[in-house]
């Protein structure tokens, strides 16, 4: 069926974020996580990675205290693919920036 209307952009980054390109599912824990992470700084940093069955983006660690970047990068796997978000804080002149 044709769609009577279009959509909007709100509606097209939900389906966007919920579906990749490859057609790996994001979990809605996923999305929860990365907006807390994001917008209520709660999380210092969130690693995430494909279930066993290569169906879905699942979040497999949250991190809420303060770390530092060698334990995010060394809570890391070295021999297989991750996607991981960490909110780095650095200092501009004038004060500090997130």
């Amino acid at each position: 069926a044709i769609p009577t209307t279009t959509p909007t952009a709100q509606t097209k980054s939900k389906y966007l974020v919920r579906i990749m390109a490859t057609g790996i599912a994001v979990n809605e824990e996923v999305i929860t996580t990365y907006q807390d992470l994001k917008l209520g700084k709660k999380i210092k940093y969130a690693i995430f990675r494909i279930n066993e069955a290569n169906t879905d983006v699942v979040v497999e660690k949250v991190q809420k205290e303060e770390t530092s970047w060698d334990e995010f990068t060394g809570s890391l796997p070295k021999d297989d693919c991750r996607y991981a978000v960490y909110d780095f804080a650095f200092q501009v002149d004038g004060g500090q920036r997130n």
